[in-house]
């Protein structure tokens, strides 16, 4: 199986068939999904108090659990946006008269001080 964006819905799904008490091996079926996958999410649910005999929550209510336990999507940002930063100082390394340095090693240097700068 090729990998699945999980959402809200999805994980509605999961929980409504757990509490139906149905067997790992139905809901993957029945979902599309891995019997590992299933079985993970019903452990986080485990995890943030949710009991497949307990009393039933508002849907709302189940939403914001389950953004605790969606992965999260955030991606890093570009290099150049983490470049841009230091660009001045990077350009001014490189196009030293006496000893400029590679545009790498110049932001090594560069990151390095910063790094210096916020012990």
């Amino acid at each position: 199986m090729g990998y699945k964006r999980m959402e809200r819905e999805d994980l509605y799904e999961i929980h409504r068939r757990w509490r139906a008490q149905h067997s790992i091996s139905r809901i993957a079926g029945a979902l599309g999904l891995d019997r590992k996958t299933v079985r993970q999410y019903i452990q986080r649910f485990l995890d943030v108090g949710l009991q497949q005999d307990g009393p039933e929550a508002a849907k709302e209510a189940l939403y914001e659990l389950f953004a605790q336990i969606l992965p999260t999507t955030e991606r890093r940002k570009p290099a150049w946006q983490e470049l841009s930063k230091f660009e001045q100082e990077i350009r001014e390394l490189v196009q030293d008269d006496k000893e400029p340095v590679k545009p790498k090693t110049a932001y090594l240097i560069v990151e390095a001080l910063a790094a210096l700068a916020k012990s």
